[in-house]
């Protein structure tokens, strides 16, 4: 599922996600596996809590992984 599209499932309408390529010196984790988002790789930014994932995790999650975040498929419920 695209990731436009899989935010749009989640929330009832489309929301502006940012897909980035990350080019960064600091190691920065991945809100959902913790494993770092490595330079050149395919990141996905919360547009409400601005956490950074992994494209992979933000599809396997199905949204943002942080607890208590509007974009988080546990707060849809």
């Amino acid at each position: 599922m695209e990731i436009g599209n899989c935010i749009k499932k989640l929330m009832g309408k489309q929301v502006p996600a940012k897909v980035l390529v990350v080019i960064s010196a600091n190691t920065i984790e991945c809100a959902y596996c913790h494993a770092p988002v490595k330079t050149g790789t395919y990141a996905v930014q919360c547009p409400f809590c601005y956490a950074l994932h992994h494209a992979e995790c933000w599809k396997e999650g199905m949204g943002c992984s942080v607890f208590g975040c509007k974009c988080s498929p546990k707060m849809k419920n």
